[in-house]
């Protein structure tokens, strides 16, 4: 599953009407396929409503956004100890750092966003202090 996953459902779409004002549907099967769709374009697995006729397979085809090998906690945990830089700050290999008990896990990449807003913070008064220096300084906020 992606990280945003769910949070950007809408609060209407087309099958939703359809299921809510269209005929009843007596037949089981035929109301789980019509879910099923509902279910994969209000998530943004699939779009049926966009793309019906165009895949015979989309019953048991695995979609970008049910593809466990891209996304889920590992690989978000990855993705951040990579972006916060925790090598660099702690020490900690990946390995080291995915065998961490989450809230320790979380608390250094708490610290980790601390680090790296106060070093770029550091960077950018020093360019300025180098600007004036020059005199090349605009003496506009950056």
């Amino acid at each position: 599953m992606q990280p945003d996953f769910g949070g950007h459902v809408p609060e209407d779409n087309l099958l939703r009407r359809v299921i809510e004002t269209g005929p009843v549907v007596k037949n089981s099967s035929d109301l789980q396929l019509m879910l099923r769709d509902m279910y994969e374009t209000t998530y943004g697995i699939y779009d049926h409503n966009k793309d019906r006729d165009e895949d015979l397979l989309s019953l048991v085809a695995i979609r970008e956004g049910e593809d466990g090998s891209v996304g889920g906690h590992l690989y978000e945990r990855i993705r951040q100890f990579d972006k916060r830089e925790i090598l660099k700050f702690f020490g900690l290999s990946v390995t080291e750092f995915l065998e961490l008990p989450t809230d320790i896990a979380n608390y250094l990449v708490e610290l980790s966003v601390q680090k790296q807003a106060s070093n770029h913070n550091v960077a950018r008064d020093a360019e300025q202090q180098v600007q004036q220096q020059l005199g090349l300084f605009d003496n506009q906020p950056v």
